[in-house]
């Protein structure tokens, strides 16, 4: 892992000025390092991990056997099948086809999640585990496993989970692979009053390590909460540090709240547009 002396001082004192973060570089290095790629790999993890948690929750919402309030059923419309354990802990299959299928969102996937729940979905302490199998999201294949336990209700009132990614890749069309793990808590700061699904906003905090496709290793953090809701496959705002083996650090701004895949993105100072596919 990369040290960087002060780092969490830094931190502070970057959010509280509200302005990236600049390393200290020569003329040299400024003109060298303008690679987009590992930040454009980190953000499609975290957006796939996000997706993994809104498939899940558009699953288990609408289960009575999941949820003790459930909400209005939402079918597949890519035509998958679901199949339910009858006890906990309990194995459920969720089927998207063997061919790519357009979801409401408009992002595409085939293959199958399997979930396992230790307990009802909203109950506090049950741990829910998804593992992809052949599993595809835009074209990207994705495999670990994915881990978030029910932490009941925080100060706020909000239902708060923590998830651990373990061993976690996606590929490229092109096979190149990027890599990360992550440890990170998840409130949900609107929708909980509701059984509805697609009224919940959630948002993220903590850490990740990781390699890009290019192989440079990193570190993730996050640096405000990124804020995700249910009816965009994309990360609306929030900002994150990545501090990438032999490089600049980078800053990472996803903005204040549009659904879009853009963020802006800073090394050495200089912004970058970032564009997710």
């Amino acid at each position: 892992m990369k040290k960087v002396p002060g780092f969490s001082l830094l931190l502070i004192i970057v959010s509280a000025l509200s302005i990236p973060f600049i390393s200290s570089c020569s003329k040299s290095d400024r003109s060298k390092d303008t690679d987009l790629q590992s930040a454009k790999d980190m953000s499609l993890a975290y957006a796939i991990q996000n997706d993994l948690n809104r498939q899940l929750n558009v699953f288990a919402g609408s289960q009575p056997e999941l949820n003790a309030v459930p909400g209005p059923v939402v079918s597949n419309p890519c035509g998958g099948t679901v199949v339910t354990g009858t006890v906990f802990p309990k194995v459920d299959s969720i089927s998207f086809g063997i061919a790519d299928c357009t979801g409401p969102d408009g992002a595409n996937r085939r293959g199958t999640l399997v979930v396992t729940f230790t307990g009802n979905y909203r109950d506090s302490l049950t741990t829910i585990t998804i593992s992809p199998r052949n599993y595809y999201f835009n074209g990207y294949k994705v495999a670990g496993v994915f881990t978030i336990k029910n932490m009941g209700m925080n100060w706020a009132g909000h239902p708060w989970f923590k998830e651990t990614a373990t061993n976690c890749y996606f590929n490229y069309p092109n096979g190149k692979l990027v890599t990360w793990n992550s440890t990170q808590t998840r409130e949900m700061i609107q929708g909980s009053s509701t059984p509805l699904v697609f009224d919940d906003i959630y948002q993220l905090q903590g850490t990740a390590t990781g390699s890009s496709s290019d192989g440079n290793r990193m570190d993730v953090y996050i640096n405000t909460p990124l804020v995700f809701s249910m009816n965009c496959p994309w990360i609306e705002s929030g900002t994150l540090y990545l501090v990438p083996a032999n490089l600049g650090n980078r800053f990472i701004n996803f903005g204040t709240g549009a659904c879009d895949n853009t963020a802006d993105l800073w090394i050495y100072g200089d912004k970058y547009k970032l564009y997710l596919d």
